[in-house]
Parts: C-alpha cells; sequence; structure tokens
C-alpha cells in the first residue's frame, strides 16, 4: 500500500486539542500584517520603525534664506578685460545677504523660483572695489525620509546671475563702474530640513555654484560681449525658513 504524504496541517487537526496540540501551534512562527507588507530587509534592520505618515503639508511654498557666501574663479584681483575701457575684476571677501523663494511642495519634492542678491567687499590693489551680485534660479529639491521631521535633501539649481564691481572700470583718467550681465549657469547644494510643524521648516544648506559671464559694460558705457566667458565659482552656506500657508 503505497504510503501517502499527510499535511501537517491535517494531522494536527485529527489530534485532541489538549496541551500538545497547543504547544506545537505555539512554536509556529507569526508575522503582524505590517511586517508581511514590509521586505525581507526591512523586517529587522534600522528602518523598521519607519513610519508611513507623510508629515508636512503640500501645496504653495514660500521660503526666505539668509546666505553667507565666497567668490572664486576670476574674481581675484589680477584678472581684467580690456575693450574700449579696462574692467578689472576685484579680489572680494566672504558676502553675505538674502534670498527670497516661491513655489510648490509635493511629497519629498521642491520646486522654487527664487532671487538672491548678496554685497561683497572687494578690492583692486590698495583700492576699494565693493562687489553686488544678483541671481535668478529655478531650483529643484529632493528630500530623503520625507515623511519625517528631520529630512536630508539635495539641490539642483539652474542661474542666471548679473554682478555690478563699484570703481573697477578705467577709460583713460576716468574711473567708474563696472557691470557683468548675462551670467548663466548650475548650482548643487545638499542639506538638512527639519519641519518642527508641518507647515513651518528650517533648513541648512551647503552649496556650490559655477557662472559663466558672456557679457560686460565699463566707464565708458558701451557694453558688449567678453570672449572668452568671466568663470566665477562660488560656494557658500545658507539658512533657511520655509512655511507652506
Amino acid at each position: 500500500m503505497p504510503i501517502r504524504c499527510v499535511p501537517l496541517v491535517l494531522l494536527l487537526a485529527t489530534l485532541p486539542c489538549g496541551a500538545g496540540c497547543a504547544s506545537v501551534v505555539a512554536d509556529v512562527p507569526r508575522w503582524t500584517s505590517q511586517d508581511a507588507a514590509l521586505p525581507p530587509v526591512l523586517r529587522n534592520g534600522p528602518d523598521r520603525d519607519y513610519e508611513p505618515d507623510f508629515r508636512t503639508k503640500r501645496g504653495l511654498l514660500v521660503q526666505v534664506r539668509r546666505h553667507g557666501m565666497w567668490l572664486g574663479g576670476d574674481f581675484d584681483g589680477r584678472t581684467s578685460l580690456t575693450g574700449p575701457d579696462v574692467i578689472t575684476l576685484s579680489d572680494t571677501d566672504a558676502g553675505q545677504g538674502y534670498e527670497l523663494g516661491l513655489g510648490a511642495v509635493a511629497k519629498g519634492d521642491q520646486f522654487l523660483l527664487t532671487y538672491r542678491q548678496l554685497d561683497f567687499d572687494g578690492t583692486i590693489g590698495a583700492l576699494d572695489a565693493d562687489v553686488n551680485y544678483r541671481a535668478f534660479a529655478l531650483q529643484v529639491a529632493r528630500s530623503f525620509r520625507a515623511n519625517e521631521p528631520v529630512q536630508p535633501y539635495v539641490l539642483l539649481e539652474f542661474l542666471y546671475a548679473l554682478a555690478d564691481l563699484d570703481d573697477a572700470s578705467t577709460s583713460g583718467m576716468s574711473v567708474g563702474d563696472a557691470k557683468l550681465r548675462d551670467g548663466f549657469g548650475l548650482g548643487l547644494g545638499a542639506g538638512v530640513a527639519w519641519w518642527f510643524r508641518d507647515d513651518l521648516a528650517l533648513d541648512l544648506r551647503a552649496h556650490v555654484d559655477h557662472i559663466g559671464f558672456s557679457s560686460a559694460e565699463g566707464v565708458s558705457g558701451n557694453e558688449g560681449d567678453i570672449d572668452d566667458d568671466v568663470n566665477v565659482s562660488s560656494y557658500g552656506l545658507s539658512l533657511g525658513l520655509s512655511w507652506v500657508p
């Protein structure tokens, strides 16, 4: 007579429901429905207590930032542009300024149009030649752990910049201001945001930008294209306050 394999469940059903039966059933491992929904790597990993609730509101986003930034590249106090007049690029100290942004926030993503303005103390030789820097940017930010109050993030921005240089242009005996225009570039940033309410957050960000200016105007007032772009690398830190009304 052939021997058949009887499933364990059917075998247990034929046993009298006593202490032995209870003991066998108790030894069968069990998972909650939440555990079953998790991938195996997360059941006992560092994300075991990852909460599924999204922490922040979505919709319109208003942002204000305080900036500290350093200019590098051709802003060295020695690089000059020669045309109808001569423009010398200042050697600048760290600058400070602000940024205003308006956009939208979705689950884990932010999209912003921003305007920033910073002022830098600068010199050309022994002469003061301060710089006023302005930039418009389209920013896209992606948050990690976006359903928790503390959210690391990365940022990509597309920049259009302008710069005014005090007393940086000469033409004969005349000395006057200079302008750099048509500055296009890219920026990268990384930071961490703390949402202390579902509609308010503070964040700290480090960033680096690279911009090429292709147009200049000196004391004579003749704006023209630059043969080789003025290349400016900048890096800095900023502290921001975000509000989702």
